[in-house]
């Protein structure tokens, strides 16, 4: 397996599958009565076993105030975001097989945001990556309105 293969299949594939598992426990939850506060509370427990067993393993590495600060953002825009799902589950009833398809057209930010401020474009297919997001615009409006 090549090196880039593989970082394809630890980043890409197996956080995939765990992402939709954590979509289905984050409506189960909101499902048996958790609110966004004690939700993402619970989750950052669920955060903190992990970041703790990975320092253990692998140690902090060097922790320095400007990647601190992009990491606290992260949390806080990442937080953000599962409260608005969990809003939107809990108080509007939407079907996770809906919402999914939406919140994750985010690969479309992250795309643009990384073109800009990273100049990935440099490093990709344009074309091709202008066709998929076209395809993922398509797919998440389908859905959504199915």
């Amino acid at each position: 397996m090549t090196q880039q293969t593989a970082g394809m299949l630890i980043g890409g594939v197996i956080p995939a599958v765990l992402l939709g598992g954590f979509a289905i426990l984050q409506k189960l939850s909101v499902n048996l009565g958790s609110v966004p506060a004690s939700l993402l509370l619970f989750v950052g427990v669920g955060v903190t076993l992990v970041a703790l067993t990975l320092a253990a393993v692998s140690g902090l590495g060097q922790v320095t105030l400007p990647a601190s600060l992009a990491a606290l953002a992260t949390g806080i825009v990442w937080a953000s975001s599962t409260a608005l799902i969990a809003v939107a589950q809990g108080r509007f009833g939407a079907p996770v097989a809906r919402l999914v398809p939406l919140f994750n057209m985010n690969t479309l930010v992250a795309v643009l945001l990384g073109f800009i401020v990273f100049a990935e474009w440099r490093g990709v297919h344009v074309p091709r990556l202008v066709v998929g997001a076209v395809l993922i615009v398509i797919g998440g409006t389908l859905v959504a309105t199915a």
